[in-house]
This record gives C-alpha cells, sequence and structure tokens, in this order.
C-alpha cells in the first residue's frame, strides 16, 4: 500500500507544476485523488481524514497537524537541523545558519547517500545534508523534535523510534526541554518514556508525513537532484540585495512548468492518463 501510494505521488507530479510552495499541497491533494480513484472509500481512513486543505498551513510547525501542512512548511522551517530565519529550534535568531530553510531538499543520488549537498547559491559557506538523508531522519527517527504547545513556557524535546512506531502507539521519549526565556536548556536523565494524546500523535505524524512527500517531489525537478540551488533570498529583510543576482533565484524548469500547469490546468486525471501507476 506505502508503495502504490508513492507510485501515485510520483505520477501525479510528473504532470503538475514544480514546486513553490503551496504547489507542493496541490500534487499532495491531486496525488491523493488519484489514490481514491484505486482504493475507494480511503478518504473516510484516518489519512483522508487528516489530509488537510490547500491554502491551510498554520502559522507554525505542528499547530495543524495534517498532510497538506506539512507539505507546505516544509519550505518555511527546517525541524531537522534548524537551517532558515524561521527554524523551529529555541532562540531562533541564535541558531539560524542558512539564510533560507531549503538547502536540504537537493540529492545528487549518483554521489552516494551521504552526499552532501555544495553551497551553491547561498551567501553562506558550508555544505548540507541530502534530501534523502532527511527523509531517512523523518521516517526512522534519530532527531529531534522540538515542541512548543500553545501558553506554555517549555519547549519540549522528544525522540521517536520510526514514524509507523510513533503512528500506532504514541511512543515518544521526551529527552529534555528548553525555557523558552532565557532559552537554557535541561536534560532528562534518563529519557522519560511518553504515550502522546492522540491529538497530539496525529499532529506529529501527519505533518512529518507531509514533510516527507514534499522531499519526494522535490526529487522530480532536475535541479533538486543535479545539486543547483536556487533560493530566493530577496524576502530577508535583513540582507541588504541591492539588486545582486543571488538575490532572485530561481528554476527555469519550475517557472515553466508553473506556466504550463495554469494554462492547461492539469489534475489527477492528466498524470492517470499520461500512464497511470509507475
Amino acid at each position: 500500500m506505502r508503495i502504490k501510494l508513492m507510485c501515485l505521488i510520483l505520477a501525479v507530479q510528473s504532470c503538475l507544476m514544480p514546486y513553490q510552495t503551496e504547489v507542493h499541497q496541490v500534487i499532495t491533494d491531486e496525488a491523493f485523488h488519484l489514490l481514491k480513484s484505486f482504493f475507494p472509500g480511503v478518504e473516510l481512513s484516518e489519512l483522508g481524514i487528516q489530509l488537510g486543505q490547500i491554502g491551510n498551513y498554520g502559522e507554525r510547525q505542528w499547530q495543524n497537524g495534517d498532510v497538506l501542512t506539512g507539505a507546505f512548511r516544509e519550505d518555511l522551517e527546517d525541524v531537522v537541523w534548524g537551517y532558515g530565519p524561521e527554524s523551529s529550534f529555541p532562540i531562533t535568531w541564535l541558531f539560524v545558519s542558512s539564510p533560507t530553510a531549503t538547502p536540504t531538499h537537493f540529492w545528487v543520488a549518483d554521489n552516494g547517500d551521504d552526499y552532501e549537498t555544495p553551497n551553491v547559491g547561498y551567501p553562506w559557506g558550508g555544505t548540507f545534508p541530502n534530501a534523502y538523508q532527511k527523509t531517512i531522519k523523518f521516517i526512522y527517527g534519530g532527531w529531534k523534535l522540538l515542541f512548543l504547545e500553545s501558553g506554555s513556557a517549555y519547549i519540549k524535546e522528544y525522540k521517536y523510534n520510526s514514524l509507523i512506531d510513533l503512528a500506532k502507539t504514541g511512543i515518544v521519549q521526551q529527552t529534555g526541554y528548553y525555557n523558552v526565556f532565557p532559552g537554557d536548556y535541561v536534560a532528562l536523565n534518563p529519557p522519560q518514556t511518553i504515550t502522546l494524546s492522540e491529538n497530539l500523535r496525529k499532529r506529529f505524524v501527519y505533518e512529518i508525513l507531509g514533510r516527507v512527500l514534499h522531499l519526494l517531489q522535490d526529487m522530480s525537478v532536475p535541479a533538486h537532484v543535479h545539486g543547483d540551488a536556487h533560493p530566493d533570498l530577496s524576502s530577508l529583510l535583513f540582507l541588504p540585495c541591492f539588486g545582486a543576482s543571488f538575490c532572485e533565484q530561481s528554476d527555469q524548469y519550475e517557472n515553466a512548468l508553473t506556466q504550463e500547469f495554469v494554462e492547461n490546468s492539469w489534475d489527477w486525471v492528466d498524470a492517470l492518463n499520461a500512464g497511470g501507476l509507475l
């Protein structure tokens, strides 16, 4: 079932526009429509209920807790490593290490699973983990999920064994927490095993799933599999561009397919007619 779902998504995205932020919601939603054509009634499953709505993505991570929110927000903050000005990490202004949240959305697979993306297009130095490595983190754990409940003074730090295990059990390990002010960290030794509420389990699982789908969609864009980074830095108010070329980069393939999509109104039916399941 999971393999078929991934193939459906790949089939849809080959016919849909890549992949500016809201477009990831459109691709995911159309893929779900295609899934329904093969599995009637799936809209009544937990996945269908947690799908979400296009245009609704909340104000921060882990707020909406649905697939389409994750597909959108993966371009806004890097919840795994903390890249980007809207990072989920505590005291964001101290932990920002890149001008955008997307340097981990690239993977030159021919160079190996662990090949890091060179700094091409970003005015900061260094290399970045690739999209495959990030997907592995999302699916199999090994990263710190930071969660700030509305009205709380503490940012809780969770780990989980795997996304499947989290979906089935809701079990996490709380390894520590941050005081929002002044930002100091308190480690829990040993970590505390916690069973999340049903609501919180769904909020984590389905947003993470949406983020995984976002990365999968990016892998159908040539620039993303050639390590050709194209960040849009023009929105960063603290960065004086003065017409510099690196401030407004874009990918010609993405722009061209966006226009094709608008003119042709492609949807899941077009994907099905173009070849069906891969």
